[in-house]
């Protein structure tokens, strides 16, 4: 059997009408008896399910999940999803709560295959050539941050791990590129004020094309770690992960990243209250890379290893 991505779902009956549909396309005998029987439920249930006459419990989530060989970061997309509809509110508003926070995955890979997710008005979507620039993006959160309030030496003062921001040629022209893409607008005394910088936020659709982007973000941990180390939380370590269990792995670190975005609009929150100071900016990376030879293991392409049946 065929089965839709529930990440794409934000209803649990949508879903299960579309996965009938689906596999009734492929094979016209299916019928919502058959799935109940498949699923060793009773004979009425899925069907019932479907007309609203009941509800898709948790026991019985988990069994279709099994059935469906969902991993666990999907199965609990369908338990959010069953618990949508509880009849107390508060379960319901915690639930929604977390589905806001734990955004779709399924934005965040598969790129080539699937179109670009539908954004929020507050949403401005990066050109290549500030999305590959660390300090272009950091200057963009710091002009947000400070209202367009600090000047150009300000602002390459409080970026001190961005050694480059310390050239004024250098600096001016960066924040002429941010002007140039109407992200920012540059007042004539000098001073950068954010284009509409409380409520936008800059999204990237460019996917696997940046490892630069990747070796700056490196480069400028380094630097911090030389600087300071008193403002970050660092992790790491070295696992053996199941093959079975990699594609788990990539959708909980996308769903970390989905979340931090997410707390972001807290902060957008606070900054019009004028309590900037209550929040700061990170620098956010989450690596997971094979540290063995993909020519020995005679693996061409680490994803289709990962994605293989």
């Amino acid at each position: 059997m065929k089965f839709p991505d529930v990440q794409d779902y934000d209803n649990y009956r949508v879903y299960l009408e579309d996965f009938y549909k689906l596999n009734k396309k492929e094979n016209s005998p299916i019928s919502h008896r058959y799935i109940a029987q498949k699923l060793k439920w009773p004979i009425s249930y899925f069907n019932e399910v479907l007309k609203k006459r009941k509800n898709l419990t948790l026991p019985r989530a988990l069994e279709f999940a099994k059935f469906a060989k969902m991993d666990l970061v999907d199965a609990e997309r369908l338990i959010y999803l069953i618990f949508l509809e509880s009849d107390n509110l508060d379960v319901q508003d915690y639930f929604k709560k977390k589905l806001h926070l734990e955004a779709n995955t399924t934005s965040y890979y598969d790129t080539n295959s699937r179109k670009m997710p539908q954004l929020p008005e507050n949403y401005f979507v990066m050109p290549e050539e500030i999305h590959n620039d660390a300090s272009l993006i950091a200057l963009h959160e710091l002009i947000k941050w400070s209202h367009g309030e600090m000047g150009p030496k300000d602002l390459a003062k409080m970026l001190y791990t961005f050694p480059e921001l310390e050239d004024e040629r250098v600096l001016s022209d960066k924040l002429k590129l941010l002007e140039m893409h109407k992200i920012i607008e540059i007042l004539e005394l000098g001073q950068p004020k954010k284009f509409n910088y409380i409520t936008n936020l800059l999204y990237s659709d460019i996917h696997n094309k940046s490892i630069g982007l990747y070796v700056q973000h490196a480069e400028n941990f380094l630097r911090f770690t030389k600087l300071t180390r008193k403002m970050g939380f660092l992790q790491a370590g070295t696992f053996n992960i199941p093959r079975s269990r990699l594609l788990e792995a990539e959708k909980r670190i996308i769903l970390l990243s989905n979340w931090l975005n997410s707390v972001q609009l807290e902060a957008e929150e606070l900054s019009k209250d004028d309590r900037r100071n209550d929040s700061l900016i990170f620098q956010f990376e989450a690596k997971l890379i094979s540290i063995l030879n993909p020519t020995v293991l005679k693996i061409a392409s680490f994803s289709d290893w990962i994605t293989k049946k």
